[in-house]
């Protein structure tokens, strides 16, 4: 079964806890892609442990990057509510029997969380991520 997202290391921001959370999410959006063929109620359990890996992910760097004296950390912090919010929407969206779900979750997925999130807001917050 191939990947729909592989994560590369040149994706790391230099901290093990951080990176591992990344790897994990990259990993559940795979999940999601070859969830395709399976029941609206089996894709809405996987999307509802991909919200919960996510809030917890959103806790953990921030600790983080408070620890480490990021001066972003409020906007970094408001784009994590963010992104919550909108995952939240879209799983209440699916809760809710909208048929084209699935596509939705990975657009989603690979556009918001992915590439705007982890790969794009996460590294411009790296020098204050270290371990």
């Amino acid at each position: 079964m191939g990947k729909f997202v592989v994560w590369m290391d040149d994706f790391s921001v230099g901290n093990s806890t951080v990176d591992d959370q990344h790897k994990e999410l990259f990993d559940l959006v795979n999940k999601m892609w070859h969830s395709c063929k399976d029941s609206d109620k089996k894709k809405n359990q996987l999307f509802k442990k991909i919200v919960e890996k996510l809030r917890k992910h959103c806790e953990d760097e921030e600790c983080i990057l408070a620890r480490n004296g990021c001066p972003d950390l409020a906007a970094h912090r408001h784009e994590h509510r963010k992104l919550i919010r909108q995952t939240k929407e879209l799983l209440d969206s699916c809760d809710k029997g909208n048929k084209k779900m699935w596509f939705d979750m990975m657009a989603f997925l690979l556009h918001e969380l992915l590439m705007s999130h982890l790969l794009e807001a996460d590294k411009k917050c790296r020098k204050y991520l270290h371990e």
